[in-house]
């Protein structure tokens, strides 16, 4: 799922309108730790590092090739 699809997603949800700012807040925060721990989390093997990484560069390609 791309930054787009994500972005269509909450703009339908309901639930996601209207946000207070502590709610705002929160999702930030998730965010932000999901993060962290996906940059310093441990990976099973190489292949796992190398699976991440392409997968990553390849998003990354995605959302600037699409911008």
């Amino acid at each position: 799922m791309n930054l787009a699809e994500i972005q269509k997603l909450v703009d339908n949800d309901p639930s996601m309108q209207n946000l207070s700012k502590t709610q705002q807040q929160e999702f930030i925060d998730d965010l932000q730790a999901h993060r962290d721990l996906k940059r310093t989390g441990v990976h099973v093997s190489n292949a796992a590092v190398a699976i991440d990484c392409q997968g990553t560069v390849s998003r990354i390609s995605d959302e600037v090739c699409i911008s």
